[in-house]
């Protein structure tokens, strides 16, 4: 694709309106963060390492963004029927703006006991592609939207964007600059689509029956392609307007 193509795939999208639920959230000016971060980006919970620039940060934050906003608008991302082609439609997007996607292959996760608990499983399946260090940080992201009240404007971001009352669709992800070397972002992603008869409700710290609970998850890493994401970086950031305050906010870990 050519940089006009690209442009004119992004101003393309159909991004939708800000959610309902949304629309009147009041949010709080925040100050740039550094050092190691996490934030909260609509469905998607992602960590940064410290050496992550400024710049990356945003473009992790913002391209993911545009990605699940659109595929929110093609596609239902609670059902369980769309969900193959949500994340296709998602890994398009990504790909075509400058990231080095594959397909999503998605497997059961299983459970080891008769029960089981998501946030544990997040952790399980990143730990098998994480450092330690990372694998630690998004536990602390884990833990600082764990303790978010229900009412805080960013847990009802999340809350809203990743499940209904039966179904969830939500992603974790990690990003670092590789050998600390601005040019080369790198993002261990993960997706999950979670399917149970109990209740969703803070849904990630549930101890589900393994009995009455699917869980399937893929992951991959993926680098961006800076050359390629500069072309379309300043028209992403006009895309997604306002949306891209409205839907991401820092977390404190």
């Amino acid at each position: 694709m050519t940089t006009i193509d690209r442009v004119s795939f992004v101003h393309a999208l159909d991004i939708g309106v800000v959610h309902p639920k949304l629309a009147k959230v009041s949010l709080a000016n925040e100050v740039a963060p550094t050092g190691p971060t996490a934030a909260v980006d609509a469905g998607s919970l992602m960590s940064f390492t410290a050496n992550v620039s400024a710049q990356h940060r945003g473009d992790a934050l913002n391209s993911t963004l545009l990605a699940q906003l659109n595929s929110d608008k093609l596609y239902n991302r609670f059902d369980p029927a769309q969900l193959i082609a949500w994340y296709r439609n998602y890994t398009t997007v990504l790909s075509n703006i400058g990231w080095d996607m594959q397909e999503f292959e998605f497997e059961k996760y299983q459970a080891a006991g008769s029960t089981m608990s998501v946030s544990t499983a997040v952790l399980g399946v990143l730990g098998a592609v994480l450092p330690a260090g990372e694998l630690a940080l998004v536990a602390a992201a884990l833990k600082a939207l764990a303790a978010l009240k229900s009412d805080d404007p960013w847990y009802r971001v999340w809350d809203v964007t990743t499940h209904d009352q039966s179904n969830g669709n939500f992603q974790v992800s990690n990003c670092a600059d590789q050998d600390g070397a601005t040019n080369t972002l790198v993002m261990r992603m993960s997706g999950y689509s979670l399917r149970t008869s109990e209740t969703t409700v803070r849904f990630l710290w549930n101890d589900y029956q393994a009995s009455s609970t699917d869980l399937v998850y893929a992951s991959q890493t993926t680098t961006l392609d800076e050359d390629v994401y500069g072309q379309v970086r300043q028209a992403v950031i006009k895309k997604l307007g306002a949306k891209a305050v409205q839907y991401v906010g820092n977390l404190d870990i």
